[in-house]
């Protein structure tokens, strides 16, 4: 869990993204969902394997609305994935280059 990864990204103000095939998804969805993410990170940003059911039961988000935040995220630099896991779920890393980590806005 990395709380420095998670605080910036609480810090930064998102827009609504787009994903490849232009379906869009809204700022609020794809920062929870990049929370999330965080949660299972380290302050690289490296390491997180959550499967699409539990970031759906942290989120309480609709494993639709999961999927096309990913994919909105991983088009729009946010985020990569690396792979699977030894239990068979996407390892991702969360950019942290995309968020300031200063502790100041």
């Amino acid at each position: 869990m990395s709380i420095n990864l998670m605080s910036a990204i609480f810090r930064t103000e998102f827009r609504d993204l787009q994903d490849s095939d232009g379906n869009t998804t809204k700022a609020s969805t794809a920062k929870f969902v990049c929370i999330a993410l965080a949660d299972h990170a380290n302050d690289e940003g490296e390491g997180a394997y959550p499967s699409i059911n539990t970031l759906s039961h942290k989120t309480s988000l609709s494993r639709t609305a999961i999927i096309n935040a990913l994919d909105a995220l991983k088009h729009n630099g946010i985020l990569t994935s690396h792979g699977k896991s030894k239990w068979d779920t996407v390892n991702y890393t969360v950019n942290p280059a995309c968020f300031s980590m200063d502790s100041e806005k």
